[in-house]
């Protein structure tokens, strides 16, 4: 059992975290490359996915109000 004041803490590899962050950004597959951290890079993929949806959701916006 856990204590309620316990809070969970990673140390993310930036280099990994930013090799997945481009690969998200850019809607590359998902398949991880060999020898990266997998917490890092899932993580950056992640941000990068959100980043590139959002980016394309606010030009399609742009596009329909003109």
């Amino acid at each position: 059992m856990t204590d309620k004041n316990e809070s969970f803490r990673a140390c993310l590899q930036s280099s990994d975290w930013q090799s997945g962050y481009n690969a998200g950004l850019s809607g590359l597959s998902s398949s991880m490359p060999l020898g990266v951290d997998a917490l890092s890079w899932l993580s950056g993929y992640i941000e990068g996915k959100v980043k590139s949806k959002t980016k394309t959701e606010r030009n399609i916006n742009e596009n329909q109000s003109v």
